[in-house]
């Protein structure tokens, strides 16, 4: 999942490239967007909640 997430970047622009710039289309553009930054968040809560449960670990083991 960490692979997939890391190419969210690449794949927007792509995307932007192949149909939003060749169309014009500018919901198809917000619409990207919306899955894009619903994808960072993602990847920003996953990785907080794996930095909390690191420190939950480390605090056990003292």
């Amino acid at each position: 999942m960490v692979n997939v997430l890391a190419l969210t970047s690449p794949l927007f622009m792509l995307q932007v490239y192949d149909r939003v710039l060749a169309s014009h289309s500018v919901p198809t553009l917000v619409g990207i967007a919306v899955l894009a930054a619903g994808l960072y968040a993602f990847q920003c809560l996953r990785l907080s909640q794996a930095s909390f449960n690191n420190s939950q670990f480390i605090r056990s083991a003292e």
